[in-house]
């Protein structure tokens, strides 16, 4: 198909972008917290990536999810990509295929809090 590239990182930045543009027309949006390439690419030199990660603000919700089903299933069909869900442990993916290759992903997780011992 005709959205493979030899420059990887422009397309994952240019799904990137139109994801997050999409999701900034809802309000449910702000329950996802970036985190991440994304979260810290203005800041730092960091690793690029082919997924967004995010945690949950105050928790998953099915409006929440609705939302996030909804701007990946349009970007999709837009690209012509199959998407896929896949949950594990707390997490759940939204993944984005190119004839049976992942090339690009949304993953939302509950925030881990770490604790200092002896503080």
């Amino acid at each position: 198909m005709g959205h493979q590239r030899d420059d990887a990182s422009g397309l994952t930045e240019s799904l990137a972008t139109e994801i997050l543009n999409a999701l900034m027309e809802f309000q449910e949006a702000g329950e996802l917290v970036l985190r991440g390439y994304f979260a810290l690419k203005q800041y730092a030199d960091y690793r690029t990536t082919n997924d967004l990660d995010a945690w949950w603000r105050t928790g998953r919700t099915e409006r929440t999810m609705a939302c996030l089903r909804s701007v990946m299933t349009e970007v999709a069909k837009r690209r012509g990509l199959t998407l896929a869900e896949r949950e594990w442990g707390e997490t759940v993916s939204f993944e984005l295929s190119e004839e049976d290759r992942k090339i690009f992903s949304f993953q939302a997780a509950e925030p881990r809090t770490e604790r200092v011992i002896g503080r």
